[in-house]
């Protein structure tokens, strides 16, 4: 991570350890004198020193964006006094979002880098009957697919009826309307192809390149470029939903045919890497789940995910390090892993490519963020896995709370930032309002406690020698064309069931203190397979695989896991989607490689309470060896017994004391050290609602 430290803090780290807050603005407008926006600057750069802030992420005012000499004149000033105030500095890509569009000025200046879409065109016909398909209002041309013939124009096909009674087409289109892109809260604008890597070359040099231009050596002043969700833009999504700005008009009385992705150099790029023609597959795309179906779209997927990544991540992040910054930001909608295929592809290899890769966060309440862990789980396992890092960002926010009017307020906010720490997240760039506390409330009720709370774990390695199989390639093989809205696409049992197996896996493993890491097949095949023990190339170890339920395997998995078995290296499958088998892989796991684990007493002889709190461990974490990050996820208090270490795998210290950190309180409390035994603490333990606390051992310092 490239760190540049500002003069104003005693601790060398203590901005990088704050959370960061991101403006879109500082409050200046057109018409101002250059001492009028200097001071409304001043008057907003000093409120959130004053609030606690790290440092901000900015962008040159979105009135006239990029190309107003003020703006750029008002920017630099911007990031002088965030240098005087102690404050670092992130850049933000784009006007709103999503990224790439530079605002409209990316489109604007070269029309031809749309976004496209392939639709699929039904019309009623008997079986054996020819029709003619006219080619519909807004789309550009028929594909030679399906077995139709193209008229000599190119307006309309031949089609023949087949046994569903239906004859069928397929076109390409500009895609807008009924996508992310219409439907979103910032902006109704058209869309790059971010699998064309001339588009985002474009976004480069209008966006990246232009403030490098103007700031000029201010530009190795900021650490990182946040990106924010780009997209294929292969679903309908938000029908209804309208933003308070268009930029480009829309017409919603155009045809919502079922669409998936689409670029001119899809065929040959899949020709290339898959020996075969694409078109004979093109039909495969759409419709119900068949096991040829099932090949034909994982083949398809696969290539367009190579080609974002190549085309947006590795263009945008080369460019950054190449001038000495860390490219960072989130995709869109990275919660379910059904929904990857649609919007991306193989995120665990996208995020891979950032200096430091990143989520969002949209909910504030714990309980809602367990439910999403999985998302940043999988980034921070890249960060891990793919970087070497443990440097991994999240956006956090209450946009769902506020969406539904749920009331949350400092302890939420906390416990939000607490909960992700724990699955992996390091850095926070906030949208959080800070206008409804007191400066004093707000310091001391969150951006202080999330200091005290990074502080104490910072630079700690996530313990843990299990690896969860990230089933990217049984959902692009789950993944077809529709016209559905998201939350409506069809999906079959099985593979509904691997989203199930692959939320449910990641919960269970999170509350049984079991440490992991996700990864893909591409990743742990490139291990070193030794007796018993996968070797990664940083030199970590892991001994167990688990395994969540699919319903496709490539021959790349098949070998994968013949070569775990052969080995002689734990493989734990879900063979059934079901609780009952996630919770016989948790039980075999638990005593031989969990970290942790907190049983909560119960309110009655019968019942049995679910556990409420998450706990992660750490070594060489702040001044300790090692350290126990516990949260209540709970809005009720717990009490309950805690374990922490493992004695053969992760032996806690018991020389140099035992320290209970409370991250909100600023302090800690020296704890009995004859509750560690044989290299494991056990003790009581309670916990407020929403309270984090730090178990720490192995003091590194003087004492």
């Amino acid at each position: 991570m490239n760190l540049k430290r500002p003069a104003n803090y005693a601790d060398s780290r203590e901005h990088i350890l704050r959370p960061m807050k991101i403006i879109h603005g500082t409050g200046i407008r057109r018409g101002m004198t250059k001492d009028e926006r200097e001071s409304v600057i001043d008057g907003c750069l000093e409120r959130l020193a004053t609030l606690g802030y790290g440092g901000i992420v900015t962008n040159v005012d979105l009135d006239q964006y990029l190309e107003s000499e003020d703006n750029w004149e008002s920017l630099r000033y911007v990031i002088k006094r965030t240098q005087s105030l102690g404050l670092r500095v992130w850049l933000y890509d784009e006007h709103g979002y999503p990224s790439g569009g530079a605002g409209g000025i990316t489109l604007r200046d070269n029309p031809e880098f749309e976004a496209e879409a392939l639709v699929k065109i039904d019309v009623p016909a008997e079986e054996g009957t020819e029709v003619t398909i006219e080619l519909p209002r807004g789309h550009m041309y028929f594909l030679s697919a399906g077995g139709v013939t193209i008229s000599g124009d190119g307006l309309s096909v031949i089609a023949r009826g087949g046994s569903d009674g239906v004859a069928s087409a397929y076109a390409v289109k500009k895609v807008y309307e009924g996508t992310h892109a219409e439907h979103n809260v910032h902006e109704s604008r058209r869309y790059v192809n971010v699998l064309d890597p001339r588009a985002i070359k474009a976004f480069i040099n209008n966006t990246y390149k232009a403030y490098k231009k103007h700031l000029g050596g201010l530009f190795g002043v900021c650490e990182a470029v946040f990106t924010d969700e780009p997209s294929i833009m292969a679903a309908y999504i938000n029908a209804g939903l309208y933003p308070g700005r268009v930029r480009d008009e829309f017409d919603d009385t155009l045809p919502l045919y079922p669409l998936t992705v689409w670029d001119p150099e899809i065929p040959e790029k899949y020709e290339k890497k898959w020996g075969e023609s694409l078109f004979p597959r093109i039909p495969d795309l759409f419709g119900a789940s068949t096991p040829s179906k099932a090949e034909s779209r994982y083949r398809f997927f696969s290539v367009t995910s190579e080609m974002f990544r190549e085309a947006y991540y590795r263009q945008l992040a080369d460019y950054c390090r190449r001038n000495g910054l860390d490219f960072s930001g989130h995709v869109l909608l990275e919660e379910m892993i059904l929904h990857h295929p649609v919007f991306e592809g193989n995120n665990f290899r996208f995020t891979g490519e950032m200096g430091i890769p990143g989520i969002d966060m949209l909910s504030t309440l714990p309980e809602r963020i367990l439910s999403m862990a999985p998302t940043p789980k999988l980034v921070s396992s890249a960060a891990h896995l793919l970087r070497g890092t443990n440097c991994v960002m999240s956006e956090v926010s209450g946009h769902q709370e506020g969406a539904f009017k749920i009331p949350f307020g400092l302890r939420e906010m906390r416990a939000s930032v607490a909960t992700q720490r724990a699955l992996g997240v390091t850095v926070f760039p906030s949208y959080y309002r800070d206008d409804n506390f007191t400066a004093e409330e707000f310091k001391k009720g969150f951006t202080d406690f999330v200091y005290h709370l990074t502080k104490n774990l910072d630079g700690g390695n996530q313990a843990g020698d299990v690896l969860l199989y990230y089933p990217v390639e049984a959902a692009m093989a789950a993944t077809s064309g529709t016209e559905k809205q998201l939350g409506e696409r069809p999906h079959s049992r099985e593979e509904l069931l691997l989203e199930d197996s692959w939320q449910r896996l990641n919960r269970y493993l999170l509350l049984s203190g079991t440490g992991y890491e996700c990864a893909d097949t591409g990743e742990i095949s490139s291990m070193k397979f030794e007796k018993g023990v996968l070797r990664h190339r940083s030199g970590r170890t892991f001994r167990a695989v688990v395994i969540p339920y699919v319903n496709f395997e490539t021959p790349e998995f098949v070998k994968m896991i013949a070569k775990l078995e052969k080995s002689g290296i734990t493989v734990l499958r879900d063979t059934s989607g079901t609780a009952e088998s996630a919770e016989e892989i948790i039980n075999t796991l638990k005593d031989s490689f969990a970290q942790s684990g907190f049983v909560p007493e119960a309110p009655g002889e019968s019942e049995k309470p679910e556990n409420p709190v998450l706990i992660t461990a750490f070594s060489d974490a702040g001044s300790f060896k090692q350290a126990f990050l516990a949260v209540n996820t709970s809005a009720n208090p717990v009490k309950g017994v805690i374990t922490l270490g493992n004695k053969e795998t992760f032996p806690v210290e018991e020389s140099g004391g035992v320290f209970e950190i409370r991250p909100e309180q600023g302090g800690n409390t020296v704890l009995a050290t004859r509750n560690v035994f044989d290299g494991v603490y056990k003790a009581a333990a309670a916990f407020n609602p929403y309270e984090a606390v730090i178990y720490a051992f192995g003091y590194k310092g003087k004492r």
